[in-house]
């Protein structure tokens, strides 16, 4: 299915495109010996692309401190990767927001590309990388693979975006209803139009970095994933968990504490403002920054108590085990990063934890999903978290898991925490 859907991707004459002027700056700036003077005559020869160049150019998210009037300028202010960044950034966002369809809400998604953008550049800022404006762009493009697969698919994307409650859940939905993902989607398209790879591979692998063997890619394809978490932190309905791997993200990342990442979402958020209204993207300008990030928190904290509660409630009645024994299907994840689905024989299930056996180790601690459906046919998404792996005298391992929390109640988009009683029917939807 994978293949036939690139194939429907390549061939699809709605996608947006890489114009002349733009495919030229790309060949041009690829070249080691290429000349300044070269690109900014190819760049004029556009009227409209060059107005939108020298206004981002003189805007306040570039900072240059004087009035730039020619692209030549900005040219040699700027250098020519900023440049090919805004060239291509304007070139494919131009008619994201201009076609749409009732399953794809284009405005939303182009508004969190802006955020994602933003928070690369301003992340690759922090660890003083040469690659700012690589990370810009992949920050920008990396989802657009989503626009391709609503062009492709149309109602039957939107019917597979709209069951997940936030964007770190969609590749496991994807996955599970398509066999593939935006993301692998976006880096097709990145390979189509011959991006460099300090683009393709974090436009690929955002929701899976740790895919990524080469050191240098890999930092790369971190900032871009971290980014996109700062993004849902200002774009899902229900921002807590993107407030939470941001924080996690950048702890590991660039060794950030708390108050410190929510600076850094705060500057986003406010630079975000300024690029916005350049790339004709519309941001409520009475939009409070703190104010989201303290609501996500508070939110965050009330799902701990909650969750807290409930498990004191599991040790109070364990629930005995049902032997059940079938293959089933789970989603290894790490945060908002969703692997690819792996087969498991299912042991046994009680409404605190599940039993199954793998060919490979699966390390303690580690997250993965487990997607079922209740009795009366809502689906129901489970949270496990690896408590024990064993080694098997006949070869494989025994395998341990303790519930975390229930993703989604099956009805509409909810804060990952237990319902009251929802424990009782777990086995239930688990075992049927």
């Amino acid at each position: 299915m994978e293949r036939k859907l690139l194939d429907r991707i390549r061939e699809c004459p709605t996608l947006p495109s890489l114009p002349a002027v733009a495919l030229r700056v790309l060949e041009l700036t690829e070249r080691p010996d290429f000349d300044l003077a070269d690109v900014g005559r190819v760049i004029s020869k556009d009227p409209a692309l060059s107005s939108k160049i020298l206004r981002t150019v003189n805007s306040s998210f570039y900072g240059n401190g004087h009035t730039v009037s020619t692209i030549s300028q900005a040219l040699v202010l700027l250098g020519s990767q900023a440049v090919r960044t805004l060239v291509i950034g304007f070139s494919l966002g131009g008619g994201i927001v201009q076609t749409k369809t009732t399953a794809f809400d284009r405005a939303s998604y182009w508004r969190r590309c802006i955020y994602a953008a933003t928070a690369a550049k301003t992340v690759c800022e922090r660890l003083q990388l040469a690659q700012q404006e690589a990370c810009f762009l992949a920050g920008l493009l990396m989802d657009i693979g989503m626009l391709a697969l609503d062009q492709v698919l149309g109602e039957e994307y939107g019917a597979v975006t709209g069951r997940a409650p936030s964007h770190g859940d969609f590749p496991s939905m994807e996955m599970q209803c398509l066999g593939l993902t935006h993301a692998t989607a976006s880096g097709f398209l990145a390979r189509m139009w011959k991006f460099p790879l300090a683009l393709q591979v974090p436009m690929e692998n955002h929701h899976q970095p740790q895919e990524v063997k080469e050191s240098a890619l890999r930092k790369l394809t971190d900032i871009v994933a971290l980014a996109g978490r700062c993004a849902d932190v200002f774009a899902d309905k229900s921002p807590m968990w993107a407030l939470a791997d941001t924080r996690r993200l950048a702890l590991e990342l660039l060794q950030m504490d708390e108050p410190g990442c929510d600076q850094l979402l705060k500057l986003v958020g406010e630079r975000t403002r300024e690029l916005a209204p350049l790339f004709e993207v519309r941001i409520d300008p009475n939009t409070n920054y703190e104010t989201v990030i303290r609501q996500a928190n508070e939110k965050l904290l009330q799902v701990s108590r909650d969750g807290g509660e409930e498990q004191r409630q599991h040790e109070r009645r364990r629930t005995p085990r049902i032997k059940k024994e079938t293959d089933v299907f789970i989603l290894p994840c790490l945060g908002g990063v969703v692997r690819q689905s792996v087969k498991v024989h299912l042991m046994d299930v009680s409404a605190r934890g599940i039993g199954f056996t793998h060919d490979k180790q699966i390390a303690k601690g580690s997250q993965f999903i487990f997607q079922t459906r209740r009795p009366d046919g809502t689906p129901m998404t489970l949270l496990y978290e690896t408590v024990r792996c064993d080694s098997r005298s006949e070869g494989g391992f025994s395998i341990g898991a303790e519930l975390v929390c229930v993703l989604n109640d099956g009805k509409k988009a909810s804060p990952r925490q237990h319902a009251p009683g929802e424990a009782e029917k777990i086995s239930k939807a688990v075992t049927n």
